[in-house]
């Protein structure tokens, strides 16, 4: 049986990637071997459940030595240098107890998950890298600096938020190039990229032909690199094919005390904090215009408070606001089993966006803190943005009773699923045929 290696990112996205490990372990054979990255630590339960019993945790944050440790967790560029050569050689070790047929990795920056993918290239392992729900070019750290650097170059960013880019932008070079050394140490090659994989079989699985194209555009990865898949979110919404809300719409709302003739509107709140910018004021202003918006209409809606499940203490909102009968805070309940039940979706840029269209529920999309992938995401037109203080309640009145507005964005979501997604629940199937594919030429 051959191994599959599979880079387990959160909590939160496990549990939509389960139903491809038992895909690929009941119905092709292989042996998924789960490694799970520092903000998965829970996810062992989830994969008991499943009978998954290949599961490995990293270890490369285990360190005995107190101020060794603490020197790492500063996140001082001492710090992150140490912890680069302790990454690369939990790597090694990964690589050569399980020698895997292929990779299974998120997109995105995580330190481990790059130093897996260079100790397999160096091995010829290829590897999948799995696009993020939203992770587009503005997805990718070295992209989203660069963006705050134009902000700041355009005098959009304050004096005192330009210079913390100036300073981040600093200290991501020296990190750069010390990640350069430590590579040289181990032989291993520095590659910089979003494909992670340097051989000529290792692929990045997109999510539409629509992300595929702008990856191309943007000088990102090269066109024999990219692979449309879809996401595997989405296969849960679309089972057969076809979106499927119920049961689960239904179920929701009853427990939410929702009736049939009210619309509940999902606001995804962001983290207090985000890339160095307070959003808590942000978010109070929203509420307030949310209620003055609604409140007109008596009993007919309802706002469901979803914070956003980041680890940390986050500022919420005056209790004092959150007495008017209008909004209720859930804190039990997964983000996209709400979103199911909802009629109407407020956000930032998050990675539930997508998902919103997938379900095709009415999106509007806050940008008033100017943070996020507002061009990615206006690129995809799923919904209006909003992106002055000024604006945002005029914004909301047409969101929620202009008809024409409504039509409009149906039609956009509809376009959208077709160009950015593929919303027909054979993701499983489309990894599974490439994962075949390296099968047929491996030497392990």
């Amino acid at each position: 049986m051959k191994n599959i290696l599979v880079i387990l990112r959160t909590d939160y996205t496990a549990k939509h990637e389960i139903p491809l490990l038992l895909y690929l372990r009941d119905q092709h054979g292989f042996n998924p071997i789960v490694y799970s990255l520092s903000l998965g630590k829970n996810i062992k339960p989830l994969l008991d459940k499943h009978n998954i019993e290949n599961y490995y945790y990293d270890q490369s944050i285990n360190i005995r030595n107190p101020w060794m440790r603490k020197l790492i967790s500063s996140g001082g560029i001492s710090g992150r240098f140490l912890s680069r050569i302790k990454e690369r050689k939990e790597a090694k070790k990964i690589l050569e107890q399980f020698n895997p047929l292929v990779i299974i990795t998120p997109a995105g920056t995580q330190a481990l998950s790059r130093a897996i993918i260079r100790q397999a290239n160096a091995k010829g392992i290829p590897s999948i890298t799995l696009q993020r729900v939203h992770a587009g070019p503005m997805d990718l750290w070295y992209k989203w600096l660069k963006r705050q650097q134009r902000l700041a170059d355009n005098k959009i960013l304050s004096k005192r938020e330009s210079f913390a880019v100036f300073l981040t932008h600093i200290r991501e070079n020296i990190i750069s190039f010390l990640e350069k050394i430590v590579d040289k140490l181990f032989n291993l090659s520095y590659k910089q990229s979003v494909c992670l994989g340097d051989g000529e079989e290792s692929k990045f699985a997109v999510i539409g032909e629509g992300f595929k194209d702008l990856f191309i555009q943007e000088g990102i990865e090269e066109d024999n690199k990219i692979v449309v898949v879809g996401h595997l979110e989405h296969d849960m919404f679309y089972p057969q094919g076809q979106l499927v809300k119920e049961p689960l719409r239904t179920q929701m709302r009853n427990q939410l005390g929702i009736s049939p003739t009210q619309k509940m509107v999902l606001f995804n709140v962001p983290p207090g904090h985000l890339q160095r910018i307070n959003l808590y004021d942000y978010n109070t202003l929203i509420l307030k215009t949310l209620a003055q918006v609604l409140e007109a209409e008596g009993n007919k809606f309802r706002i469901i408070l979803k914070y956003h499940p980041r680890p940390g203490k986050e500022k919420e909102f005056d209790p004092v606001l959150l007495e008017n009968p209008l909004f209720r805070v859930d804190k039990e309940n997964d983000t996209l089993d709400l979103l199911h039940a909802a009629d109407y979706y407020v956000s930032y840029e998050s990675t539930v966006n997508l998902c919103a269209i997938a379900l095709d529920v009415p999106m509007l999309t806050f940008n008033l803190a100017r943070v996020g992938q507002q061009d990615l995401n206006e690129n995809i037109m799923g919904g209006p943005h909003v992106r002055y203080d000024w604006e945002l309640k005029e914004m909301l009145n047409a969101f929620f009773y202009d008809e024409v507005m409504e039509k409009f964005y149906a039609q956009q979501r509809a376009r959208a699923r077709l160009r950015w997604m593929k919303c027909d629940g054979k993701v499983k199937e489309r990894i599974a045929q490439l994962i075949e594919s390296f099968a047929k030429s491996w030497k392990g």
